[in-house]
Protein backbone atom coordinates (compact mmCIF):
# COMPACT_ATOMS: atom_id res chain seq x y z
CA UNK A 1 0.00 0.00 0.00
CA UNK A 2 1.35 3.46 -0.94
CA UNK A 3 1.95 5.92 1.87
CA UNK A 4 1.13 9.62 1.74
CA UNK A 5 4.60 10.63 0.56
CA UNK A 6 4.27 8.28 -2.42
CA UNK A 7 0.71 9.10 -3.41
CA UNK A 8 1.22 12.87 -3.35
CA UNK A 9 3.61 12.88 -6.37
CA UNK A 10 1.24 10.55 -8.21
CA UNK A 11 -1.65 12.93 -7.66
CA UNK A 12 0.48 15.79 -8.97
CA UNK A 13 1.25 13.79 -12.11
CA UNK A 14 -2.43 13.05 -12.74
CA UNK A 15 -3.23 16.74 -12.32
CA UNK A 16 -0.52 17.75 -14.80
CA UNK A 17 -1.73 15.27 -17.41
CA UNK A 18 -5.31 16.43 -17.00
CA UNK A 19 -4.25 20.06 -17.42
CA UNK A 20 -2.22 19.24 -20.52
CA UNK A 21 -5.22 17.51 -22.10
CA UNK A 22 -7.42 20.53 -21.40
CA UNK A 23 -4.87 22.78 -23.13
CA UNK A 24 -4.96 20.80 -26.39
CA UNK A 25 -6.09 22.71 -29.50
CA UNK A 26 -9.75 22.33 -30.33
CA UNK A 27 -9.09 20.23 -33.39
CA UNK A 28 -7.41 17.57 -31.24
CA UNK A 29 -9.93 17.60 -28.39
CA UNK A 30 -12.82 17.29 -30.86
CA UNK A 31 -11.51 14.05 -32.38
CA UNK A 32 -13.05 10.77 -31.32
CA UNK A 33 -10.87 9.15 -28.62
CA UNK A 34 -8.52 6.66 -30.23
CA UNK A 35 -5.34 4.89 -29.14
CA UNK A 36 -2.42 3.67 -31.22
CA UNK A 37 0.25 2.47 -28.78
CA UNK A 38 2.91 -0.24 -28.94
CA UNK A 39 6.20 -1.02 -30.63
CA UNK A 40 4.62 -1.10 -34.14
CA UNK A 41 3.30 2.42 -33.45
CA UNK A 42 6.66 3.79 -32.23
CA UNK A 43 7.33 7.30 -33.48
CA UNK A 44 10.84 8.10 -32.25
CA UNK A 45 13.86 6.79 -30.41
CA UNK A 46 16.54 8.97 -28.91
CA UNK A 47 19.16 9.64 -26.29
CA UNK A 48 19.73 12.63 -24.02
CA UNK A 49 22.14 14.12 -21.54
CA UNK A 50 22.01 17.00 -19.14
CA UNK A 51 22.46 18.27 -15.65
CA UNK A 52 20.28 18.47 -12.56
CA UNK A 53 19.99 20.82 -9.61
CA UNK A 54 19.42 18.40 -6.73
CA UNK A 55 17.80 18.48 -3.33
CA UNK A 56 20.58 18.37 -0.67
CA UNK A 57 23.27 17.34 -3.14
CA UNK A 58 23.92 20.44 -5.26
CA UNK A 59 24.16 19.30 -8.89
CA UNK A 60 24.88 16.20 -10.92
CA UNK A 61 25.01 14.80 -14.47
CA UNK A 62 22.25 12.74 -16.07
CA UNK A 63 21.89 10.64 -19.20
CA UNK A 64 19.30 8.32 -20.68
CA UNK A 65 17.18 7.07 -23.55
CA UNK A 66 13.60 7.73 -24.66
CA UNK A 67 11.18 5.78 -26.85
CA UNK A 68 7.97 7.19 -28.34
CA UNK A 69 5.35 4.44 -28.04
CA UNK A 70 2.59 5.95 -30.18
CA UNK A 71 -0.28 8.32 -29.67
CA UNK A 72 -3.34 8.62 -27.47
CA UNK A 73 -6.34 10.92 -27.87
CA UNK A 74 -5.04 12.27 -31.17
CA UNK A 75 -1.65 12.28 -32.86
CA UNK A 76 -0.45 15.33 -30.91
CA UNK A 77 -0.52 13.46 -27.60
CA UNK A 78 2.34 10.97 -27.46
CA UNK A 79 3.07 8.24 -24.94
CA UNK A 80 6.77 8.00 -24.14
CA UNK A 81 8.88 5.56 -22.13
CA UNK A 82 12.15 6.77 -20.62
CA UNK A 83 15.10 5.36 -18.67
CA UNK A 84 17.76 7.58 -17.13
CA UNK A 85 20.68 7.44 -14.70
CA UNK A 86 21.64 10.36 -12.50
CA UNK A 87 24.73 10.69 -10.30
CA UNK A 88 24.37 12.98 -7.31
CA UNK A 89 27.28 14.28 -5.24
CA UNK A 90 26.64 14.56 -1.51
CA UNK A 91 28.49 16.19 1.39
CA UNK A 92 26.64 15.80 4.68
CA UNK A 93 27.50 15.81 8.37
CA UNK A 94 25.83 12.99 10.27
CA UNK A 95 25.06 13.52 13.98
CA UNK A 96 25.95 10.32 15.83
CA UNK A 97 25.25 9.28 19.42
CA UNK A 98 28.07 10.63 21.67
CA UNK A 99 26.94 8.37 24.55
CA UNK A 100 27.82 5.35 22.42
CA UNK A 101 31.32 6.67 21.82
CA UNK A 102 30.68 7.96 18.27
CA UNK A 103 31.67 11.36 16.96
CA UNK A 104 29.90 13.44 14.34
CA UNK A 105 31.29 12.70 10.89
CA UNK A 106 31.12 14.37 7.49
CA UNK A 107 30.54 12.03 4.57
CA UNK A 108 31.34 12.78 0.94
CA UNK A 109 30.41 10.62 -1.98
CA UNK A 110 27.93 9.85 -4.73
CA UNK A 111 24.53 8.25 -5.01
CA UNK A 112 22.89 6.97 -8.17
CA UNK A 113 19.28 7.19 -9.30
CA UNK A 114 18.09 4.81 -12.01
CA UNK A 115 14.67 6.05 -13.11
CA UNK A 116 12.14 4.35 -15.38
CA UNK A 117 9.19 6.56 -16.27
CA UNK A 118 6.15 6.81 -18.51
CA UNK A 119 5.19 10.28 -19.72
CA UNK A 120 2.66 11.99 -21.96
CA UNK A 121 4.10 14.51 -24.44
CA UNK A 122 1.65 17.09 -25.81
CA UNK A 123 3.01 18.54 -29.07
CA UNK A 124 1.88 21.92 -30.41
CA UNK A 125 2.19 23.37 -33.90
CA UNK A 126 0.21 20.90 -36.01
CA UNK A 127 1.12 17.52 -37.57
CA UNK A 128 3.45 19.01 -40.21
CA UNK A 129 5.32 21.61 -38.13
CA UNK A 130 9.08 21.17 -38.01
CA UNK A 131 9.43 23.22 -34.82
CA UNK A 132 7.15 22.07 -32.02
CA UNK A 133 6.99 23.29 -28.41
CA UNK A 134 5.58 20.71 -26.02
CA UNK A 135 4.45 19.94 -22.50
CA UNK A 136 5.42 16.74 -20.71
CA UNK A 137 4.15 15.06 -17.56
CA UNK A 138 4.23 11.58 -16.09
CA UNK A 139 5.21 9.18 -13.32
CA UNK A 140 8.32 7.15 -12.59
CA UNK A 141 10.02 4.67 -10.29
CA UNK A 142 13.39 5.66 -8.81
CA UNK A 143 15.89 2.95 -7.78
CA UNK A 144 18.48 4.62 -5.53
CA UNK A 145 21.86 3.16 -4.62
CA UNK A 146 24.84 4.37 -2.56
CA UNK A 147 27.61 3.19 -0.26
CA UNK A 148 27.99 5.94 2.34
CA UNK A 149 27.98 3.68 5.40
CA UNK A 150 25.87 5.32 8.14
CA UNK A 151 22.33 4.02 8.45
CA UNK A 152 20.66 7.42 8.05
CA UNK A 153 22.26 7.93 4.61
CA UNK A 154 21.91 4.36 3.40
CA UNK A 155 18.23 4.35 4.36
CA UNK A 156 17.72 7.49 2.29
CA UNK A 157 19.76 6.52 -0.79
CA UNK A 158 19.31 2.73 -0.97
CA UNK A 159 15.61 2.36 -1.66
CA UNK A 160 12.93 2.56 -4.34
CA UNK A 161 10.62 5.57 -4.58
CA UNK A 162 7.68 6.63 -6.71
CA UNK A 163 7.76 10.10 -8.24
CA UNK A 164 6.14 12.46 -10.69
CA UNK A 165 7.62 14.80 -13.28
CA UNK A 166 6.48 17.64 -15.50
CA UNK A 167 8.09 20.20 -17.79
CA UNK A 168 8.26 21.83 -21.19
CA UNK A 169 10.55 21.73 -24.18
CA UNK A 170 11.11 22.34 -27.87
CA UNK A 171 11.60 19.82 -30.71
CA UNK A 172 13.21 20.67 -34.05
CA UNK A 173 13.10 18.41 -37.14
CA UNK A 174 16.31 18.47 -39.19
CA UNK A 175 17.16 17.63 -42.78
CA UNK A 176 15.00 17.40 -45.87
CA UNK A 177 13.65 13.97 -44.95
CA UNK A 178 12.59 15.05 -41.44
CA UNK A 179 13.78 11.76 -39.97
CA UNK A 180 16.06 13.20 -37.32
CA UNK A 181 15.87 16.01 -34.85
CA UNK A 182 17.01 17.67 -31.66
CA UNK A 183 15.24 18.79 -28.52
CA UNK A 184 15.88 20.82 -25.40
CA UNK A 185 13.81 20.47 -22.26
CA UNK A 186 13.45 21.67 -18.68
CA UNK A 187 11.79 19.27 -16.27
CA UNK A 188 10.89 19.19 -12.58
CA UNK A 189 11.14 15.77 -10.89
CA UNK A 190 9.37 15.21 -7.57
CA UNK A 191 10.39 12.14 -5.54
CA UNK A 192 10.89 11.96 -1.80
CA UNK A 193 14.47 13.04 -0.83
CA UNK A 194 15.64 13.37 -4.46
CA UNK A 195 13.61 16.28 -5.87
CA UNK A 196 15.41 18.02 -8.71
CA UNK A 197 15.22 20.37 -11.68
CA UNK A 198 16.72 18.93 -14.86
CA UNK A 199 17.80 20.55 -18.13
CA UNK A 200 18.20 18.06 -20.98
CA UNK A 201 19.41 18.15 -24.58
CA UNK A 202 18.97 15.18 -26.87
CA UNK A 203 18.77 13.76 -30.35
CA UNK A 204 15.90 11.83 -31.93
CA UNK A 205 15.45 9.47 -34.87
CA UNK A 206 11.85 9.79 -36.05
CA UNK A 207 9.76 6.87 -37.29
CA UNK A 208 6.28 6.39 -38.70
CA UNK A 209 3.89 9.30 -38.32
CA UNK A 210 6.47 11.55 -36.63
CA UNK A 211 8.57 11.77 -39.80
CA UNK A 212 8.07 15.34 -41.09
CA UNK A 213 9.75 16.02 -44.46
CA UNK A 214 10.36 19.57 -45.56
CA UNK A 215 7.51 20.84 -47.70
Amino acid sequence: MLNSTETCPLLRAVSVLALATCLLPGRVASQEPRVNVGLPAAGAIGAFGGGARLERAGSGPEGGVALDLGWIRGRSVRLQGEASVLRGSLTETVLLDPHAGFRDSTYRGHYYDLTVSVTAVVLAGGPGARVAPYLVGGIGVHALSSAFGPLVLDTRYNTNRFGSEFGAGLRVWLGKSGRRGLYVEARRVLADEVNRTVVRMGGLAFLGDLVRPRG
